[in-house]
């Protein structure tokens, strides 16, 4: 990706716009990306510069990523993707 992918945005989103800011996980490389404003082009060319150019995530959310990324980790192994679910052990350090 390259940097202006990485920080917020602007893109088209059904018939109107949306403003996309990066969200960083705690273990992810890559960001999640949070839609913080919807409305049309010129709204969100006014509202763009009253959000932050990334995110981090609190405590909670971190917590829950976390327990979803255990879920597929066992669901991997219960239908034998295993070296997807060890991907996922190493990442997390489950």
């Amino acid at each position: 990706m390259t940097a202006k992918e990485m920080s917020k945005h602007i893109v088209s989103y059904l018939d109107s716009f949306v403003i996309l800011v990066p969200v960083y996980y705690e273990y992810e490389e890559l960001p999640a990306w949070r839609k913080v404003f919807i409305g049309t082009k010129s709204e969100c060319e006014k509202m763009i510069e009253s959000f932050p150019d990334s995110l981090n995530t609190t405590m909670e959310e971190n917590k829950r990523n976390r327990e979803y990324k255990i879920q597929e980790y066992l669901l991997l192994i219960s239908i034998g993707k295993k070296r997807k679910a060890e991907e996922i052990k190493l990442q997390y350090c489950l």
